[in-house]
C-alpha cells in the first residue's frame, strides 16, 4: 500500500510537470507510509490510537535527544571533511539569524508534514512487527531495502540531486535504517525521536564549498553528503 500510494502520486506529478513538479506533490507522496500504517493497523484489528501515540513518546533520557539531533549533523558533515582535506575554502551557512531561522523552519517542516511522517510506517509499524519474528538487524535491513527502493522515483524523476551515485545512495538509506532501528529500540519505541533524527538529517548542512571545486573532489563531497 505504501508503494502503491506514493509511487502513484509521484508518477502523476511527473507526468504533469516532469522534474519541475512542485514540492507539494512530493510531500503528498511522502505520506504513503503514514497512510498505509494507519489503514493496515485498523484493518488488522490493531489500536490506531496506540500506534499513533508512539509519536508522543518524549519521555526518554536526554542523551537520546542528543543522538537524534547531533548524529545526523555529524553524518551530514562528512562532505566537509572531504573538502577540508582537499584545501577547498568553505563558508559557514548559519552565519545570520535568518539562516538559523530557515534551518529551524526546515526541521519543523520535515518533522510535521514531510519526511518525518514516514517514521510512522517504517519504524512505528514495520519494525516492531518484523522484530516479533526476526532480529533487530534483520528487521532493520529488511525495512532499509524497502525504504531505499521506495525512494527510487525521487532519483529517476530528477527530484534528488547531489546524492552521489545511485548504489551508494541506496546503501546509505539501508544504513540509516539500521541506525533508526537502534534509536527506536533504545528509546522504548519512540517514533518522535526517529522523526527528529529524520528531520535534522534532511535539514543539516553547516558548511558549503566556495568557488570552483575540482570535479573529483565534488564527486567525493556529494557521495559523503548523502541524505534521506
Amino acid at each position: 500500500m505504501t508503494f502503491a500510494y506514493s509511487w502513484s502520486v509521484w508518477t502523476i506529478a511527473y507526468l504533469l510537470a516532469g522534474s519541475d513538479a512542485s514540492t507539494l506533490w512530493t510531500i503528498i507522496g511522502v505520506w504513503g507510509p503514514l497512510i498505509a500504517g494507519a489503514v493496515v493497523t485498523y484493518d488488522s484489528g490493531g489500536n490506531v490510537r496506540r500506534w499513533a501515540g508512539q509519536a508522543t513518546e518524549w519521555r526518554v533520557a536526554p542523551r537520546w535527544y542528543l543522538v537524534a539531533i547531533c548524529l545526523p549533523v555529524l553524518l551530514g558533515e562528512a562532505s566537509t571533511v572531504v573538502y577540508w582535506l582537499n584545501a577547498v575554502p568553505l563558508s559557514f551557512q548559519f552565519d545570520s539569524p535568518a539562516a538559523v531561522t530557515g534551518f529551524v523552519l526546515n526541521v519543523l517542516l520535515v518533522l510535521l508534514i514531510a519526511g518525518g511522517l514516514e517514521e510512522f510506517g517504517w519504524r512505528g509499524f514495520a519494525i516492531p512487527r518484523l522484530q516479533a519474528e526476526y532480529s533487530a538487524l534483520t528487521a532493520g535491513l529488511t525495512v532499509g531495502v524497502a525504504w531505499a527502493l521506495w525512494h527510487l522515483p525521487f532519483v529517476l524523476f530528477g527530484w534528488v540531486t547531489g546524492q552521489g551515485p545511485l548504489p551508494l545512495y541506496m546503501i546509505w538509506i539501508v544504513g540509516a535504517s539500521l541506525v533508526l532501528t537502534w534509536l527506536y529500540n533504545s528509546t522504548g519505541g519512540s517514533v518522535l525521536l526517529c522523526m527528529l533524527f529524520h528531520a535534522v538529517n534532511n535539514a543539516s548542512g553547516l558548511f558549503a564549498p566556495q568557488g570552483d571545486v575540482p570535479g573529483s573532489v565534488e564527486l567525493l563531497g556529494s557521495v559523503a553528503d548523502i541524505g534521506l
